[in-house]
């Protein structure tokens, strides 16, 4: 009886320290700059679509270029117009010549083509060892994998000089699963994952000329005696990052000389550095470590300086809007 009333107490006291001396997660959306800037180029036009669901790839291309609110989306209708009345052509196979034409007539301009390279759907039907329940039946297992595949190349025209600026191939698998016992597993709807998988190559492919949002996961720290710690981080989770940064400073003057002393300045490093004050973040990130070397705030400060370098690539791209 008392060696059970022990290990409960032992259970309480190991869950109770993890509760209040732990780390915690929280998201945070960060702009991401986009990886090949377009410059003053902020109008887009989509050019010729080609290939399977070539239709459903450029709706998504042209819902996805609004989506992020980066460029001016030329009207499909009024363009199309525009290359009948000068008789002009809208192949991904455009020359100079017709690019500088068109650019001419609409201004400085991107023009995208797409062509649907790959697009297909296969699958396998796996049958798992026969295993016995517990009333000795024999029974067993089948699973359906699903792939589907979708490869795009892109390519962009500059409108003003005529000549190709990007071009690439984006490739996406997305993939379902089904399964049951003693039967064929449920079909899975394979025009469902072939719209994920070119929705997903459009947006990897919208997220390389555009500055976008991305969710990143960020650890922070709390500790049962320095409160001012949890208090900071359910700011944060909201951003209110000065909030934040009043309750993590007031933590490093108050808790001078306490074990987890670094908490509290690795948290103000991460609350700087969210709040674009890189330099304050990286100072505060340096007394973390001199505190107590780790190497997570090593990490974490390579990751300050290059969320720096992100930050103002993205001041770059946007000024040129």
């Amino acid at each position: 009886m008392k060696a059970t009333a022990l290990k409960s107490t032992a259970v309480f006291l190991f869950v109770a320290f993890f509760a209040y001396c732990g780390t915690t997660t929280i998201v945070v959306p960060v702009m991401k700059p986009a990886e090949v800037n377009l410059g003053n180029l902020k109008k887009v036009a989509v050019g010729r679509v080609s290939g399977e669901s070539a239709r459903d790839v450029e709706d998504d291309l042209i819902g996805q270029l609004i989506e992020v609110e980066a460029f001016d989306v030329l009207d499909r209708s009024n363009l199309n117009k525009i290359v009948r009345e000068y008789r002009l052509s809208m192949s991904e196979l455009i020359d100079e010549k017709t690019a500088l034409q068109l650019g001419n007539l609409i201004g400085a301009a991107a023009l995208i083509f797409a062509r649907v390279a790959d697009h297909r759907y296969s699958e396998q039907v796996l049958q798992g060892e026969p295993y016995k329940d517990k009333e000795g039946k024999t029974h067993v297992r089948q699973t359906r994998e699903g792939k589907a595949r979708v490869t795009i190349n892109f390519r962009i025209t500059d409108l003003t000089t005529g000549r190709f600026i990007f071009s690439r191939d984006i490739t996406h698998d997305a993939l379902a699963q089904t399964s049951a016992v003693d039967g064929r597993p449920p079909r899975i709807e394979d025009e469902d994952l072939l719209r994920s998988a070119r929705r997903n190559v459009v947006r990897q492919f919208v997220t390389r000329i555009a500055p976008h949002w991305e969710n990143v996961q960020v650890k922070m720290f709390t500790e049962s005696e320095m409160p001012e710690l949890e208090s900071g981080v359910s700011y944060a989770r909201i951003r209110e990052w000065d909030r934040a940064i009043e309750l993590f400073k007031s933590a490093t003057e108050k808790y001078a000389g306490h074990e987890s002393h670094h908490k509290a300045f690795y948290n103000l490093g991460v609350a700087y550095e969210f709040s674009a004050r890189f330099e304050e973040a990286v100072a505060a990130l340096h007394k973390a470590y001199e505190l107590k070397a780790d190497s997570d705030y090593l990490a974490e400060i390579e990751s300050c300086r290059r969320r720096e370098r992100e930050y103002k690539k993205v001041q770059e791209q946007l000024q040129n809007e």
